[in-house]
């Protein structure tokens, strides 16, 4: 076999998923021409998958030191520094790359998206409309464009993507995000009952999705169908393993530098907002949602165990731990650029809060809750990345929300004190003092002229981007209230959702 049968047999496992193939095609043919261009560019992707960005930047500047510059090497380049959290560096090189292509639509879509993160709406708005002129089915670029500026209702670009969402040759997938993208013109626009139709609409086809198009289990396991059970099995998994006398027996790891900040809880609950008035502090940097815990680190501890994620972690010797926590700590030096803390906000980190404190004792975590209608349906109005049942299903959305309670009933019990809990409705309402006894549990000193500066902080790509430029507000406490003719059916599900966990 050649080289280059050996490389497209790499790109074709890459493609699908087996990275484990994918690298052991592409040394292949880095033995026979250590210098191949493709090899190396998959071992750049490679490395962004595993969470490695910084090998990965330094792969991509390798081949752009080369005889050919490559408009998507420039964009593997700007993902690897978006990872990095170098935002204006990776915007600079998607522009780099539009320049060698002038009608590339990732190009534009990347630039937009960036844009859009560091607040910059209307250079955002204008990248997705040139990716509209270039392909106007493009419902990425119809996203991005509802979300970096208000689109009427009755406006030509709404009526396209109406008749886009219900296009014979849309897909479920894509028809659900364009629902979702008009409930909220609707709603910025004051249409209740358009509001809720597209909404109700967008989750209903979200649920709809093919079986390759599964979203994963909330703990990240095997691709799992619409239904409570899958669900039950993951959260008895994490019941089973962290235990009293689990974490009795496991050691804590060595602190590593930085120290993070864990910030978790629903999503939608405010955790982007805590975040970003921590960040404001000149000792802090934000990462953002980097999800590590559940994906490399859940990778890692299964091979140390040989054992299925989380079973068997009190096992670990000393030495593996410290590994563990050595690993988290290169991933987050190159964004910490020398600052002695770094934030994580990945929401779902509260399924794993206990693992927290054994892996990285010095840590602090903040703790976001939020009231359960307001939580359940914002989440309701969002097309997740990872596609989650949950996020689109009110039943199992209820039955998650539940479950979280319960986990962090639980926490509180292992390790009163070790972590706080602040109510976002209370943060919007008395922002000085709560931020004050946040940043005073984190050892941080509070001066007032945060709750300004962070809404100059780092870019944001959740859902949230459009609101942190504005100053703290109270408007989206009791939003569920305006609906609650259409979200009796949640009300119901959480009602007895959280009875059944009180009891």
């Amino acid at each position: 076999m050649s080289p280059q049968d050996d490389l497209e047999l790499a790109f074709r496992a890459f493609a699908r998923g087996d990275y484990g193939r994918a690298a052991e095609h592409a040394r292949k043919t880095l033995r026979a021409s250590p210098d191949d261009p493709g090899a190396l560019t998959l071992f750049g992707r490679l490395a962004l998958v595993s969470q490695e960005p910084e090998v990965a930047r330094q792969i991509f500047d390798r081949l752009l030191q080369g005889p050919q510059r490559p408009a998507a090497t420039w964009l593997d380049l700007s993902q690897a520094l978006l990872d990095l959290r170098r935002d204006r560096d990776a915007l600079s090189a998607a522009e780099e790359a539009l320049a060698l292509e002038p009608r590339s639509v990732p190009a534009l879509l990347r630039i937009g998206s960036i844009r859009h993160s560091l607040g910059e709406h209307a250079g955002a708005a204008e990248g997705f409309r040139q990716a509209l002129a270039l392909d106007d089915a493009c419902v990425a670029a119809y996203r991005g464009l509802c979300e970096a500026e208000a689109v009427a209702p009755t406006s030509e670009t709404a009526q396209r993507m109406r008749a886009l969402a219900e296009a014979p040759a849309t897909t479920a997938r894509q028809s659900a995000e364009l629902h979702y993208a008009l409930a909220q013109i609707c709603r910025r626009a004051g249409d209740d009952d358009s509001f809720v139709r597209h909404l109700l609409t967008a989750n209903e086809r979200q649920r709809s999705q093919g079986a390759d198009q599964r979203p994963q289990d909330v703990d990240r396991g095997s691709a799992l169908a619409d239904g409570r059970e899958q669900y039950e099995q993951a959260f008895a998994r994490l019941d089973a393993a962290f235990t009293a006398e689990a974490f009795g027996a496991v050691p804590r790891a060595a602190e590593i530098a930085p120290t993070p900040i864990f910030i978790l809880g629903m999503p939608r609950s405010g955790t982007t907002l805590v975040e970003q008035l921590i960040a404001a502090h000149p000792d802090v940097r934000a990462a953002g949602e980097l999800d590590y815990m559940r994906g490399p680190l859940r990778q890692s501890l299964e091979r140390f165990t040989g054992r299925p994620f989380p079973a068997g972690f009190e096992s670990l010797a000393p030495e593996a731990l410290n590994g563990l926590a050595r690993m988290y700590a290169r991933r987050i030096a190159p964004i910490a650029a020398g600052a002695r803390f770094v934030t994580d906000k990945t929401p779902g980190n509260y399924h794993l809060l206990g693992l927290l404190r054994v892996l990285f004792p010095a840590a602090r975590i903040v703790h976001v809750e939020r009231d359960p209608m307001d939580t359940c349906f914002s989440i309701l109005q969002y097309p997740f990345d990872d596609r989650s049942p949950h996020t689109c299903d009110v039943a199992l959305l209820a039955y998650s929300y539940g479950r979280y309670v319960r986990l962090m009933r639980r926490w509180r019990e292992l390790f009163p004190g070790e972590f706080v809990s602040v109510r976002y409705e209370e943060l919007v309402q008395n922002p000085r003092d709560e931020a004050r006894r946040v940043f005073e549990f984190c050892g941080l000193q509070w001066r007032d002229e945060f709750l300004e500066a962070r809404r100059a902080g780092a870019a944001v790509r959740t859902f949230s981007a459009s609101q942190v430029s504005r100053p703290i507000y109270q408007s989206s406490v009791g939003a569920s209230r305006r609906h609650a003719g259409a979200l009796e059916p949640l009300r119901a599900a959480l009602d007895r959702e959280l009875a059944e966990e009180s009891s």
